[in-house]
């Protein structure tokens, strides 16, 4: 299906220029998905808490709190491919739908277990896996959508905007898990949570019917091959999922962050909150400023000073013996990440054409959200074994060799998707 693209520059002389990412909203359908996802993101990060704290009441062990993580986030590394096919497959608005309810089914298990008092770190875990496996058969499905409700030439924007709802709600979602959990008890973070998916079906019962053409499929195993394929020969696709790979496996400095701030640099826990609010509030401007790159040569520019930023600010990271310059540093690097994550994103949306979007979707999920545990475990294993700086500063290394082959090649080349003139 492909939606021609709006005047969105278009404004009145002397009225109040809103970034992209935010004037994206004035399209119905989309506001209203956003709405019903900010909802469900704030009840899911709210549940991340309370799982965690649930976990830790259990065990004093650390790696049992790890492994919390680890069953929320691991299921997309292995099924989020397949979760890509299904979306190519079936109708992505039927699955996204049915994906929610059904996620919301292990957060009423996870609040009803622990309001008889039942829990046990065994149970806790599978039903947080359950939880999981929803979502990596939903997410490719719900990032694909995204170009069948807004116009072509703003689909950059859209997932810009999509990311600001992500952070708003990754900063906040947390501190309403805390308020929740103090004032009734763990029990209704997960409560909250179930009925959070609602929001998510609400807004798509709201949303415009959506029109879409459905050939003969392969087999699963089939499909889901030929969608690796896919993403192999196109280079452009190809070299947007690599970046994405060395970016999100080197972030060890988000399972390191505690032992930085307490270990490194002596603070308390207010100082790990301010270091954690500044990721967020960088991550936050640089999801409105990607909004903005909107040209091949914006986004080649975009894409190799986010990886010269990310680089710089780990560097920085490593080095550090202050909580001001380590917090500057990691709102840079949000700023950064995020930029580069948004991006990368809308082009992975937008260049593949609508028979392999959800597939080309499936493995940008498997790489995000899969990669999160493995980035933890492996920067847990570095901090243990060098020093937690240390661990900050091989991630350092590791960009800055990519960013150095990524330019010497001219890598940014085979962004083209507007000389290209893509129908999507």
């Amino acid at each position: 299906m492909s939606r021609r693209a709006s005047p969105a520059g278009s404004r009145r002389p002397g009225a109040l220029r809103l970034p992209r990412s935010l004037r994206v909203l004035r399209h119905r359908d989309f506001a209203l998905v956003q709405i019903g996802n900010g909802v469900s993101q704030l009840g899911t990060w709210g549940q991340y808490v309370a799982l965690g704290w649930g976990i830790r009441q259990l065990s004093s062990w650390p790696f049992a709190v790890a492994l919390s993580l680890v069953a929320q986030f691991l299921p997309s590394l292995v099924l989020a491919p397949f979760g890509g096919t299904i979306a190519d497959r079936f109708d992505r608005r039927t699955i996204v739908v049915a994906g929610s309810l059904f996620a919301a089914v292990p957060a009423v298990g996870l609040g009803l277990l622990v309001a008889s008092g039942a829990q046990t770190i065994p149970l806790m875990l599978a039903l947080a896996a359950i939880g999981g496996i929803s979502t990596a058969f939903t997410q490719p499905a719900m990032s694909a959508v995204v170009a069948q409700i807004v116009p072509t030439g703003e689909l950059a924007e859209a997932v810009a905007g999509t990311s600001v709802v992500q952070n708003l709600t990754r900063i906040a979602g947390p501190s309403l898990g805390a308020i929740v959990i103090s004032a009734w008890g763990l029990q209704w973070a997960f409560y909250l949570n179930a009925v959070s998916f609602l929001a998510v079906v609400a807004a798509w019962a709201l949303v415009r019917p959506i029109a879409r053409k459905f050939s003969a499929h392969e087999p699963l195993l089939e499909q889901t091959r030929l969608g690796l394929q896919f993403a192999r020969r196109d280079a452009q696709v190809r070299l947007l999922l690599v970046t994405t790979f060395v970016t999100t496996f080197v972030v060890y400095h988000a399972a390191l962050l505690p032992v930085i701030a307490t270990d490194v640099l002596h603070g308390h826990s207010s100082d790990y909150a301010l270091l954690q609010s500044a990721t967020g509030v960088g991550a936050i401007l640089g999801a409105v400023v990607a909004g903005e790159f909107v040209t091949d040569h914006r986004r080649r520019f975009a894409i190799v000073v986010a990886l010269a930023g990310i680089a710089g600010t780990y560097a920085v990271v490593a080095e550090s013996t202050s909580i001001v310059s380590t917090a500057i540093a990691l709102a840079g690097w949000g700023f950064s990440y995020f930029t580069l994550s948004a991006v990368i994103q809308g082009l992975l949306i937008a260049v593949p054409p609508d028979e392999f979007r959800g597939r080309v979707m499936g493995l940008y999920a498997m790489v995000t959200a899969g990669g999160v545990p493995i980035a933890a475990l492996i920067g847990g294993t570095l901090g243990s074994v060098v020093g937690p700086g240390e661990a900050v500063g091989v991630a350092a290394v590791v960009v800055l060799v990519f960013l150095a082959w990524f330019v010497t090649t001219h890598q940014e080349r085979v962004i083209r998707f507007d000389a290209a003139s893509r129908s999507v």
